[in-house]
């Protein structure tokens, strides 16, 4: 009997350590496979979510950061490549009725998309249609950030478990101008196949109030191995930079303009 209840516990204590692990589920945004090209997402979006895209922002050529950059201070300012791909925004998306698209019932301001270039070892595509989604950010407008983030982890973990918290502060000396102290709190879930979604609350308390104020909201999905794949990226961009300067240096030798 003692075995039978030892089994039992240690089965119960497998299921709550996998809980943080999303339930065994790969994470997807909108069900999405990811390293989808831009240009298929574009069609995902269009025939399967009914999402409105003639008003879509035009691909922006941009740097890109790993998949933890939105979730601590001492990543936010990461920049892995500095133009390794392209961003996609969708500001206040709607569908083609002209309704407005929510997030469980939420408001959204925007959704960002980020697709790295095609690297291979063969060559580069720097064709913004060719590259491969690694990102997908829903920035929230909503009044009551606070309720909605505890709103959202309910649901969230619901759906994938019971997830990984953590709460930062930073704090601001500001010469002639208030101090303030900024914080950033999250709940993020790991899933199968190298997924991860994590919901993160930034707001800042200034040194003479007791009231949050500039709070923002924001839900990520993304690749926790995209890390290598952007740092090799780069490396193979240097590469196609530095041969395309020997080929021009070939081509001038003989020039001697401005000497």
């Amino acid at each position: 009997m003692k075995k039978v209840f030892l089994v039992v516990v240690m089965i119960f204590l497998a299921t709550v350590k996998m809980s943080a692990l999303a339930d065994g589920k790969e994470i997807l945004f909108r069900n999405i496979p990811w390293n989808t090209s831009a240009r298929n997402i574009v069609y995902s979006l269009y025939i399967n979510d009914n999402i409105q895209i003639m008003d879509m922002c035009l691909y922006k050529e941009i740097g890109l950061s790993d998949w933890n950059a939105e979730l601590t201070f001492d990543k936010d300012d990461s920049i892995y490549v500095k133009k390794g791909g392209v961003e996609f925004t969708l500001s206040n998306p709607t569908n083609t009725n002209g309704e407005n698209i929510d997030l469980a019932g939420y408001s959204i301001s925007n959704i960002d998309m980020y697709f790295m270039y095609k690297n291979s070892s063969e060559s580069i595509s720097l064709e913004p249609d060719d590259a491969i989604f690694y990102k997908a950010i829903y920035r929230m407008k909503v009044v009551d950030t606070k309720d909605v983030y505890v709103d959202l982890i309910k649901k969230m973990t619901d759906i994938y478990g019971t997830p990984k918290k953590n709460k930062e502060t930073r704090k601001h000396l500001v010469l002639n101008a208030k101090d303030y102290v900024e914080y950033k709190e999250s709940a993020q879930w790991i899933g199968n196949n190298n997924t991860t979604v994590y919901i993160v609350r930034n707001y800042k308390i200034y040194e003479d109030s007791k009231t949050e104020s500039e709070a923002q909201l924001k839900v990520v999905y993304t690749r926790t191995n995209a890390t290598t794949e952007l740092k090799n990226l780069q490396i193979n961009l240097d590469k196609e930079a530095r041969r395309k300067e020997k080929e021009e240096a070939e081509k001038n030798k003989n020039n001697y303009n401005g000497l």
